[in-house]
């Protein structure tokens, strides 16, 4: 007797022993097969050649007789098979692997896979993982076949912050076929997000559903010191050669560690509980409305200022242009009281529901035989940061600087600010911008006038605002938006006449004591014809370069100035220096720029209130 004895466990389901007993008198012929066979029919087909009768001989069929042959299947009824073949064999080959890291306290990692294949068919996989203090995950499979097949998945993650997520899939396989997924998220936001998908499938009915739950969770401010990469181009490394020594490396790296950085969720999910509101200070044109007939009511009124008494006036005239930083006033009073009461007043003037502030800064009258005129002139409310209003100053920046800073020390216990728009701001050197026994509004005016640039001023608010003295380069005027567009409706007189000058194509530019040299040079041109040279203190970056001399550019070439007179309506306000104004006057319409603007309201005793703007305007040829 031969006794077998077996140290290992065998999980396969084949013997792993193969047992032949040698028959010599057999003659027949012996098949061996090396591999399995997983199909339902037998890869062999046996044919044989002698008179062995297969089966009793039909009989005959008689003249005008019928011949049936039957074939009858018997299935035993609602009982459904289901036939699973899992095959599995191996000559005790084992693989492991384990993988450690060593981060924060201890972190493990372990993989364990076993088979077990007979009546019941499972598969485990576990895997822990552990980090920082307490933290695991869990995956779970298993089969059970032949009649009832399931599997579930779950996953647990245990962090810090306790935040729990599972999910759960199962499958049933009978008659029917059935598919059930739910996902569960609980954080400890008291957020919860929910997904069902249920299918079913009895013969050829299919129901879908599907349930979404979600809520949004707390805006918070997230903190993290994870490793940000730094800008493109700042280290660049290429090594073109091997390391012949082998004890050091050739460079030594050291790299710090990460300064905590922080941003603002605002919380919702995936649809935004707190949206960011689009900015909606988008450029509109105003553009007065065509109508037959203009029905109006002028309106013109001054009050004081101080006390809100009521002043008398029988016209006012107010100009500003591009050049000037406050606006020029010229007023009529109708009484000596009148006038002496307005005197060294601010003023508030109603023209057509408009105000604007005036400074009754130096008055005068006249006399003829039976009547006498009582008249001041004056300037608008940022006279108040020129002489006599204000002293004289002295400046310069002891230290590096932006130009922003520095025109705000220039306004310094003025009460005024100032901000920069459509200019980008640079820094001016220790020591490059110096002014002496100038004013504030003129110390402010003459820095803007260095780089090309004017001041507009918000009276009411008390700000001043620094941009460019064209609102965009004349020749990229045609694809502009227009701040305001006029048409023949509203022009009540229209007069134009040509500049011709020499259009050039570049300009250099330089600082004085310190700052850059640059040529600026109009895009799509040779830059062949320069302009005249042009230095200032302030030219100590390229964007002030680029300022100056785009301003230098745009001001020379062919040019049509055009003056239109306007009435003042609700529809049409009065236009103001550096508007782009698009005109359409008898069929041809083109944009140019407004250099200058005229308001004057009059009292006529014959024909009453008239009011009025004119406006001169620039348009370039080139």
């Amino acid at each position: 007797m031969i006794k077998l004895r077996f140290t290992d466990d065998w999980l396969n389901a084949e013997s792993p022993i193969s047992l032949h007993f040698y028959r010599p008198t057999f003659d027949g012929v012996t098949l061996r097969f090396t591999e399995f066979w997983n199909g339902s029919q037998s890869p062999i087909y046996l044919r044989f050649d002698s008179d062995i009768p297969v089966g009793p001989e039909k009989p005959p069929i008689r003249d005008g007789g019928l011949g049936l042959d039957f074939i009858v299947a018997w299935v035993e009824p609602l009982k459904a098979e289901v036939q699973a073949i899992i095959v599995g064999q191996t000559k005790r080959i084992e693989n492991q692997f384990q993988l450690d890291w060593l981060a924060d306290i201890a972190i493990d990692h372990q993989s364990a896979a076993a088979w077990q294949i007979g009546l019941l068919q499972s598969t485990n996989v576990y895997l822990p993982l552990q980090l920082g203090i307490q933290q695991a995950q869990t995956n779970h499979f298993s089969w059970v076949s032949p009649v009832l097949h399931h599997r579930a998945t779950s996953v647990n993650w245990l962090s810090l912050s306790t935040t729990e997520s599972r999910l759960q899939v199962s499958w049933w396989l009978t008659g029917s076929y059935q598919s059930d997924t739910a996902i569960t998220l609980k954080s400890h936001d008291v957020v919860i997000s929910m997904l069902n998908v249920d299918y079913a499938s009895t013969d050829s009915d299919v129901n879908h559903h599907i349930a979404l739950a979600w809520g949004p969770h707390k805006a918070k401010w997230v903190c993290s010191t994870k490793y940000r990469s730094p800008e493109v181009g700042l280290l660049t490394m290429r090594f073109s050669e091997l390391g012949l020594d082998n004890t050091l490396p050739p460079i030594i790296l050291r790299f710090t560690a990460s300064d905590k950085h922080c941003h603002f969720d605002n919380g919702g999910g995936l649809v935004d509980a707190n949206p960011i509101i689009p900015n909606l200070d988008f450029k509109v044109p105003i553009e007065p409305q065509i109508r037959r007939a203009y029905l109006m009511q002028p309106t013109l009124t001054c009050t004081r200022v101080s006390d809100s008494l009521p002043i008398v006036i029988d016209g006012v005239s107010i100009n500003d242009s591009r050049s000037q930083f406050t606006q020029s006033v010229s007023l009529q009073f109708s009484s000596a009281i009148d006038a002496s009461r307005a005197e060294n007043e601010l003023l508030l003037i109603d023209i057509n529901g408009y105000e604007f502030f005036a400074l009754a800064e130096q008055p005068s009258s006249s006399a003829s035989f039976g009547s006498k005129t009582y008249s001041s002139a004056g300037r608008s409310r940022t006279a108040q940061l020129a002489t006599p209003w204000r002293s004289l100053i002295s400046y310069t920046n002891d230290t590096d600087r932006s130009l922003a800073g520095i025109l705000g020390d220039l306004l310094t216990n003025a009460g005024w600010t100032v901000e920069l728009d459509g200019v980008t701001d640079f820094t001016v050197p220790a020591g490059a911008f110096s002014i002496m026994g100038k004013s504030p509004i003129d110390a402010v005016n003459d820095a803007c006038a260095q780089i090309g640039c004017m001041l507009l001023a918000d009276e009411f608010a008390s700000k001043l605002s620094v941009v460019p003295r064209w609102p965009t380069s004349p020749w990229l005027m045609d694809e502009a938006i227009a701040d305001v567009n006029i048409h023949d409706s509203v022009i009540l007189s229209f007069n134009r006449k040509k500049q011709i000058n020499q259009a050039c194509n570049a300009a250099w530019v330089r600082g004085e004591q310190q700052g850059v040299s640059a040529k600026v040079k109009r895009a799509g041109t040779a830059g062949d014809i320069p302009t005249a040279d042009i230095s200032a203190q302030l030219i100590v970056d390229n964007q002030a370069a680029r300022l100056a001399g785009t301003n230098a550019i745009a001001a020379s070439g062919n040019k049509e100035l055009i003056t239109v007179s306007l009435p003042i309506m609700a529809d049409l306000p009065p236009l103001k220096k550096g508007m782009l104004i698009g005109v359409t006057y008898e069929g041809k319409v083109f944009k140019a720029t407004c250099d200058s603007v005229s308001i004057s309201a009059n009292m006529d005793q014959s024909s009453g209130l008239d009011i009025t703007q004119s406006v001169n305007l620039i348009r370039h040829l080139e």
